[in-house]
C-alpha cells in the first residue's frame, strides 16, 4: 500500500526488496559483484527521489532522511568503479595478468 500511496505498482515492492536481497547477497559473496553494484545504485537514488528526499539529510528524522540511502549509493558506486577483491566467489576476469 506505501508504493502504491507513492504512485508506484504494489508488485514493485517486492520486486525491489527481492532485487536488493538477491544483490545483498551477490555483493557479500563476490558473485557478479559489479553487477549488482551497478543495478542496485538507481533502486537507492529512486528512494531517494521518491521517499527519503522531503524528509531532509538526517536519517533520524521522522520517515528517514536520504543520509544513509546516499551513502550506499555512493558506497556502491565505489564498488562499480574498483570491482570485486580478491576473496570474491567469482572474480571478474581481469586482462594482461
Amino acid at each position: 500500500q506505501f508504493f502504491e500511496s507513492l504512485g508506484l505498482p504494489g508488485f514493485s515492492a517486492y520486486l525491489g526488496m527481492g532485487w536488493e536481497l538477491i544483490g545483498g547477497i551477490a555483493l557479500i559473496l563476490g558473485v557478479y559483484a559489479r553487477f549488482f553494484a551497478i543495478t542496485l545504485i538507481p533502486i537507492l537514488l529512486g528512494s531517494i527521489v521518491m521517499v527519503h528526499g522531503a524528509a531532509g539529510f538526517y536519517f533520524n528524522n521522522p520517515n528517514g532522511g536520504w543520509e544513509f540511502p546516499a551513502f550506499w549509493a555512493l558506497a556502491l558506486t565505489v564498488f562499480a568503479l574498483a570491482g570485486d577483491g580478491k576473496f570474491a566467489l567469482q572474480p571478474t576476469l581481469r586482462h594482461g595478468g
